[in-house]
This record gives structure tokens, sequence and C-alpha cells, in this order.
């Protein structure tokens, strides 16, 4: 089967990991293999009686495989599980007789237990059993892109902007356009350099991108205007900086410049955080209020402890209170009913959020929550 791991480093992996990879995900389409993250490490608690005693500590499986008959393999379910060893953090695989240890330092950076699950069951398939120099695959990883070649290019892009067609103007300003797609490198390259102040570069850019923009028919705009594209995943940062230096009138021209393109619910949490910081009180609130109606899991949502704190700041208390506790509550029942670890932990940082803020405005809000039976939080 053709595929492709983009983000998986491959060049940084043994060939051996490469198929092994490509091996299992292929046996996961035929459904062959069935990989499952897990929400109750306890329920295959008895797996952790292959590990050999007193090697390893904190053991927790996070992921199962259940292997077809078809492919004739002893053991049908095999688990990973994060542990240290010898005081270092790393993954253990639970896989009968086989139990197999990986370390972080012999893998790309970010790597994941799913990854690791994928190399050892692939080998195994493979009956590749010779032992690989995965730290020499390393050495692999590119050169980084000298920063003032890159900062040179990016500037050209700015700079052609002023002059460009009106075509090639909305094609560099596009979503996935080359302003965009290589913004991200620039500021890095541009904190990289001694003097480099990569707050100021964003904002430079931000608004050199937005004067050429400004210029172009109405016709364009919707393309340029696009919550997917620079503007919108830059800005944020860009009317935070504004709300820093004090000018929130141009955080506000920004709002209703963006308002008619931004009409969905990505598009009112975007600007109502823009009021927030712009302390637009009446101009947020009605943002959030659009998102909580039209959002059928507002309470999950950072922007709902901000609408509560607007109305605390107004004295309507009674209001600010009950909203906090329905996004308490909803997010414990979204919590409760999760079928991923991942997803839990997700949760439990969102019920987290409204907690503090609750505290915040309230100084009796461990009372409030005893009253409404809401825990804490979330995880121990």
């Amino acid at each position: 089967m053709t595929w492709c791991f983009f983000s998986n480093n491959m060049p940084m992996r043994p060939p051996e990991d490469c198929y092994a990879i490509h091996c299992t995900w292929e046996m996961c389409v035929n459904e062959l293999i069935e990989v499952t993250e897990i929400t109750d490490a306890d329920e295959y608690a008895p797996l952790l009686r292959h590990l050999p005693p007193d090697e390893y500590d904190n053991a927790r499986i996070v992921r199962v495989a259940e292997l077809s008959p078809k492919l004739n393999r002893d053991h049908r379910l095999v688990a990973i599980a994060t542990a240290s060893h010898d005081g270092n953090n790393g993954w253990i695989v639970l896989d009968g007789n086989k139990c197999t240890w990986y370390s972080p330092d012999d893998f790309p950076e970010d790597e994941n237990d799913e990854s690791i699950l994928r190399i050892h069951l692939g080998r195994s398939l493979l009956g590749l059993t010779a032992p690989v120099d995965r730290k020499a695959a390393l050495r692999n990883k590119p050169a980084p892109f000298p920063a003032d070649k890159l900062i040179a290019g990016y500037e050209t892009l700015l700079e052609e902007l002023a002059t460009a067609s009106i075509e090639r103007t909305a094609s560099l300003l596009a979503r996935n356009g080359l302003i965009q797609k290589h913004l991200e490198d620039y500021l890095d390259a541009i904190e990289s350099t001694p003097s480099g102040d990569r707050h100021t570069a964003q904002q430079l850019a931000f608004e050199r991108c937005l004067a050429a923009a400004e210029k172009l028919p109405d016709a364009k705009h919707p393309e340029v205007y696009d919550s997917f594209t620079l503007f919108g995943n830059q800005f944020e940062a860009y009317t935070t900086r504004l709300a820093e230096l004090g000018e929130f009138e141009k955080v506000v021209r920004l709002i209703q410049l963006f308002d008619p393109h931004w009409q969905h619910n990505l598009g009112f949490g975007m600007l109502g955080r823009a009021a927030f910081v712009a302390q637009d009180w009446d101009l947020a609130e009605s943002y959030f209020l659009k998102l909580k109606e039209g959002l059928d899991t507002y309470f999950r949502c950072d922007e709902m402890s901000q609408l509560a704190t607007i109305w605390h700041g107004r004295g309507n208390h009674d209001a600010s209170s009950k909203l906090l506790i329905d996004c308490l509550r909803g997010t414990q029942t979204t919590f409760l009913e999760s079928e991923y670890f991942s997803d839990r932990e997700m949760h439990a940082d969102e019920y987290r959020v409204h907690r503090e803020t609750l505290q915040q405005l309230f100084p009796n809000a461990t009372e409030i929550l005893q009253q409404q039976e809401l825990p804490f939080d979330l995880v121990p």
C-alpha cells in the first residue's frame, strides 16, 4: 500500500523501523491488528506480571494491540506501558516473554508510544530480529537552514507584497501561501539572532501583510481574510501585543475588519478573546454569547470563564457562578464519558480553567464546589 508518514521523521530511523511502522499500519488498515488507547490502566494491569521484578518503576499501560489469529503469533494481546528503568523514563512493550525496553534516547524527538508499539509489532511480524543502531540513524537529522538566509528570503517575500499583482498578492496571503507557510520559521530565525525580537518581527510582518490585503479588491477579501490564513493564525498574538501596548482602538478596528469573514464558532471565540484583552466588555460578551448559543459543548471553552468574569465585574454574581458551575458539571460529564486517557487529560485541564476562575472570582469557591458535589480536580 502506498503511504507516507510525513510527521514520523523517517530519515532519522533505521530502515528496519520504517518497514515495521508501515507493516503494522497496513495490518491495522486490513483489520488484522486493532490498537486501542486505554482509559483504565487497571483493566490490563495483569499484563504487568510479565515484567522482570524490581527492574521497572511506575509502569502504566497506555495502549493495547489485539492481533488476529491469522497472523499466527504466539501472543495475541500486546501492550505498551510508560515506565522508569534505571532512573530513566521510557516505554516497555509487554509481549509475553519478549518484553522489550525502549529508551527515548534512541528515537527522534517527540516520539510517542503508538510509534514504538508499531515498531515492536512490525519488526516481530517481519522477522527483523537483528539489533539496529538507532543512534546512528538519528545523525541523519537535516541541518537547520541558515538563519540569515531564511530571514533574507522571507523579507524578500514581504517586500514583494508592495508591488505584486493582485493575483500574486492573494496567492502569497492565502491559506497555506508562502507567507503563512514560512512565518514561524522566520520568527524562529529572528529569535535566534543576537538582537532578534520575535514579538516585534511578528507585529511588523502582520501589519505589512494587512496593508497589502487592504489594497486588494473586495472580491479577494474572503480568500485572504479567512480564519485559517496568516491573519487568523496570528490574530491572537497580534491583538495581545497591541493590548499590551495599550492600543485598544486598533484591536477593535481589527475585530470590525474580520467580523464579516469569521461568522462561525471559531471566529466568535477569536474575536471575543480579542475584545476581552482590549477591555471592551460589551463587545466581548456579544461574541461569547454567540459562541455559547452556537456550540453544544460551550462548557469546555475558556471563553466561558471570560464571560463569567465579565458578568461578575458588572455585579451579576449569580449568573457568573451559575455559568461556571454549568461549565464544570458539563466538563465533568464529558470527562467521565471519554474513552481515551489523552481526552481525559484534556478535559481535566478544561475543568481546571473554570475551577481556577471560580476561585479567583468567589472567595467561597471551595464551599460552592462542595455544595454542588463537584470535585476540586478531575484527576488526582
